[in-house]
């Protein structure tokens, strides 16, 4: 502990100075008193692997307010923005459609949680070398009269089902990555269709299937919705026809104990949406531990040389929950910028 050290020296220093009286034979010493600081120096090399399961609601409410079509148009920016934080991600795509048989057809249909693939050639876990990506992430996105399979949610149970025996071991069997971050992706008109489970469920199975990072203790998985948000009149965004709303309460559980991002279905434009997955993403990767406890207004943060600002926007701000340093927008250091943190141990008073 910094502050035994300090004790330590400043009894080395009485010791010394009573000495040096007694037997009158003072010699220079150097008993400095100077408080210690800390300075963490390193090249940053981050985990950037990020494991995206989109669950989408397919139903033709969403066909109707065209929602679809502008899902499917925001796909480049997606990839995009993926690509540019040097993100090594796979991406799936399930709908929330359980598996069921047609009373009509006997047939069963849904996919209960499995990946779909549409038949486009590629493989169903899509990843960021994959030629052609936003195509074929589009195409798997957008839905048309012939795939309303279902006007029920069953949102969480797929999540479930996808990340669980048989599935995960087999037609979704390389999916996960031990140390990647898993993002769950639900988007949706209208709240969860079921009743007989809490939203608590799926944290605490998403909890044991992702355990937690080992220095922060953070969740290794966050939840996003992009959906309906609010069921207030005042509110313009609807679940469908007649004004009806049904927010996705279920879905923002889950979403707020991760503390993963919220998004309106109803913009035309969904950038701000994409944006803001990408940024919660970054800022969990890039998060840097701390050995010791600091005193937070002690804290000094450079990068590449240059002072990083203490901002929350586009700098660094301190998370003493995780007793770490959290980097923030345009301040996140690319791969391989060297950095350090000076502080204060709060030890030392």
């Amino acid at each position: 502990m910094r502050s035994k050290q300090l004790d330590l020296t400043a009894i080395k220093y009485i010791f010394g100075f009573l000495n040096c009286l007694l037997s009158l034979s003072c010699t220079q010493q150097n008993f400095d008193l100077t408080p210690q600081g800390s300075n963490f120096v390193q090249s940053v090399k981050y985990n950037r692997q990020a494991d995206v399961l989109i669950v989408m609601e397919a139903s033709g409410a969403m066909d109707q307010q065209r929602r679809y079509d502008a899902i499917s148009s925001q796909i480049p920016a997606l990839v995009q923005v993926l690509n540019a934080a040097n993100l090594d991600y796979h991406i799936a795509v399930t709908t929330m459609t359980p598996r069921f048989q047609d009373p009509q057809t006997q047939m069963t249909i849904g996919d209960g949680g499995q990946f779909i693939s549409r038949g486009d050639g590629a493989p169903v876990i899509l990843n960021s070398g994959l030629t052609g990506l936003s195509n074929i992430l589009s195409n798997r996105l957008s839905f048309n009269t012939g795939d309303f399979l279902s006007p029920v949610n069953f949102g969480r149970l797929a999540v479930q089902n996808a990340l669980s025996a048989p599935l995960i071991n087999g037609a979704n069997s390389g999916f996960l990555r031990p140390n990647a971050l898993l993002n769950v992706i639900f988007i949706s008109s209208k709240d969860d269709d079921v009743n007989n489970t809490s939203p608590i469920d799926l944290v605490s199975f998403l909890d044991k299937l992702r355990p937690p990072i080992a220095t922060t203790g953070q969740r290794s998985w966050l939840a996003h919705y992009v959906g309906v948000l609010s069921s207030s009149a005042s509110d313009q965004c609807a679940s469908g026809q007649w004004n009806f709303r049904s927010p996705g309460l279920k879905f923002l559980d889950i979403v707020n104990a991760s503390g993963g991002t919220q998004s309106t279905i109803c913009s035309t434009d969904l950038t701000l949406a994409v944006q803001q997955v990408q940024a919660r993403i970054l800022e969990i990767v890039t998060a840097y531990y701390l050995d010791q406890k600091p005193n937070p207004a002690t804290i000094v943060v450079h990068a590449g040389g240059v002072l990083v600002p203490q901002d929350a926007a586009n700098g660094w701000t301190y998370d003493d929950n995780i007793q770490s340093i959290v980097f923030h927008g345009k301040a996140i250091p690319p791969d391989g910028t060297p950095f350090h943190v000076d502080f204060t141990p709060a030890s030392i008073k």
